[in-house]
């Protein structure tokens, strides 16, 4: 989905003031990968992990230390959760991802550049104290689509808009214009390129030749596939990333291990389920049509799980294949999955419905993002990484809606909230 603006607005809490140096004391961890075995003390300086020491009772070495210490006893510490598909049209969306624990983003299509730049620039840490905190912000800005897909229909473009291919062109043979039209992405500050595979929409050839542009360009590629066709469309292309599964049909073992041995130049493949946006679809079907599409909201709902459990199932097995959480949060009337709290919906649904444990549907909001997508020191707890955290109560590798007691985040160090 691509959203249009809105004004909806939400009220961030003040941060706290900046500390550089504090210790959080007796906290239990998952590190992005595992649970570690006892509480530990673990010591932030200056927006980095500088120490982890397993905790004594009580924790002798801290008293009378001027550092301020954050109390972690009967809480877990964990890394920032990062949402692989999100759409930003307002800041107040960026308070309340970082307000459910979302320290990373990627944005999925947002439009026109300017919107863009006020976005990223409202995500710069800032040396201002009383200055929010907010996510780190990667978009695809402008996707590709043509004027007849199902992305067309839904959403009011402007015909000159240079998101449809086949109206702007200017005269040029196909791979010109897919040349010149990755380069203005990129020129306008895209971090990966976008494509709609509909069908209707981009032709094969025309999604191949975006998909080896971006490649020759040092830029993931990153389809939209909600139907078999397009999933086909989009393997076919050797995309870098899929996201969403098909809405009408179940991936075949074929599919899945397609997407794991399309690895061009041998780097790992990745999807995004978004499952909060197939549960999104089939509630709006069913409240809309009041019965008259249960089969339609069944097979959506079937379909999505069924995929997950095909994609999983190569992941378990090394297949080269590997799932990010991610949400399509957005503020669409007929789409509608909220920023910030949808994440912790989506790892309830990867360990309830898709066969995940708890333990690897938090690896696919952590650790395993932030190495598919490059994200030096994030998704894990250790010293010499990033201090991208969340302090929750309860254990979230017993139960994942333990990730909504949050207690506090940080982003680099810096305290978006904490509860006293």
């Amino acid at each position: 989905m691509v959203p249009r603006p809105t004004t909806e607005t939400y009220t961030a809490p003040v941060p706290p003031p900046y500390q550089p140096e504090f210790i959080i004391t007796n906290v239990r961890v998952f590190n992005g990968r595992d649970v570690l075995p006892g509480p530990y003390d673990v010591t932030i300086s200056h927006g980095m992990i500088s120490s982890m020491v397993v905790s004594t009772e009580p924790s002798s070495s801290h008293i009378g230390s001027p550092i301020l210490k954050v109390d972690g006893t009967d809480k877990t510490i964990l890394p920032g959760l990062i949402d692989s598909h999100v759409h930003i049209t307002h800041p107040s969306q960026l308070d309340m991802l970082i307000s459910s624990g979302i320290t990373t983003i990627f944005d999925m299509g947002c439009f026109p550049p300017a919107l863009v730049s006020s976005i990223r620039e409202a995500c710069v840490l800032s040396d201002d104290p009383t200055a929010p905190v907010r996510p780190q912000f990667y978009s695809a800005g402008m996707p590709a689509t043509t004027s007849d897909s199902k992305h067309a229909r839904m959403l009011p473009y402007s015909p000159e808009s240079p998101i449809f291919l086949d109206r702007n062109s200017r005269g040029e043979d196909v791979q010109t214009h897919v040349k010149r039209w990755v380069q203005d992405r990129i020129e306008e500050g895209s971090d990966y390129i976008k494509i709609v595979a509909d069908v209707p929409g981009p032709t094969q050839d025309t999604v191949h030749l975006l998909v080896q542009e971006a490649r020759n360009q040092g830029k993931k590629s990153v389809a939209h596939a909600a139907s078999l066709e397009a999933w086909k469309m989009a393997l076919d292309a050797g995309v870098d990333l899929i996201t969403h599964v098909p809405f009408n049909g179940i991936l075949s073992e074929q599919a899945s291990e397609s997407l794991a041995n399309r690895r061009g130049d041998e780097k790992v493949k990745a999807a995004v389920p978004t499952l909060t946006m197939s549960k999104a679809i089939a509630q709006f079907q069913q409240s809309t049509y009041r019965g008259e599409r249960d089969g339609l909201v069944n097979m959506v709902m079937e379909s999505s799980f069924g995929s997950v459990k095909k994609l999983h199932e190569a992941e378990r097995n090394g297949q080269g294949v590997v799932v990010l959480a991610g949400t399509d949060a957005n503020e669409l009337p007929f789409s509608k999955v909220k920023h910030g709290e949808s994440l912790i919906e989506e790892l309830e649904l990867l360990a309830n419905g898709a066969g995940y444990s708890p333990v690897e549907a938090l690896r696919a909001a952590t650790s395993v993002p932030a190495t598919w997508w490059g994200l030096d020191g994030k998704g894990v707890i250790e010293v010499g990484a990033k201090a991208d955290l969340l302090l929750v109560g309860g254990q979230p590798w017993d139960d994942v809606g333990a990730l909504r007691n949050v207690v506090g985040v940080w982003r680099e160090g810096k305290a978006s909230f904490r509860r006293p």
